[in-house]
């Protein structure tokens, strides 16, 4: 939908993106924000939902949850 302008990742692991993303949030908090906001990798077109998938399951979905956990420390 991007044409050229279009980027893509690969390499992409459950366990790399639970990192990342716990990285987003402790800069998130860093500067006084409450959220960080994911655009989901689904096809944003269709709703942006975060779901599971034929190859990870639920994985990078209970990666959300453990960066959130390990971040607010629950």
């Amino acid at each position: 939908r991007r044409g050229m302008r279009g980027t893509y990742t690969t390499g992409s692991t459950p366990g790399l993106f639970e990192h990342y993303l716990a990285e987003a949030y402790r800069k998130s908090i860093e500067e006084g924000n409450q959220y960080v906001f994911i655009n989901a990798w689904n096809e944003w077109g269709e709703g942006n939902y975060l779901e599971p998938d034929e190859k990870n399951g639920m994985a990078y979905l209970e990666a959300v949850n453990k960066a959130k956990r390990g971040i607010h420390g629950e």
